[in-house]
């Protein structure tokens, strides 16, 4: 049997839009970097949060 293992991590930013996708690949390149999280789907909150998740 395999497990899978998931990380959720929340993106705040009231700076708009276009910051909030910056945020957005900022955090997934970081968790890139910390060793093989995947984003695997993201949602929106509003304009100002976004919750990501990642594969480890």
């Amino acid at each position: 049997m395999f497990n899978s293992f998931y990380k959720t991590v929340v993106v705040e930013c009231s700076s708009g839009v276009e910051n909030m996708a910056k945020e957005i690949e900022k955090t997934a390149e970081e968790m890139l970097k910390k060793g093989s999280h995947k984003l695997v789907t993201m949602s929106m909150v509003g304009t100002d949060k976004a919750i990501l998740v990642f594969k480890l």
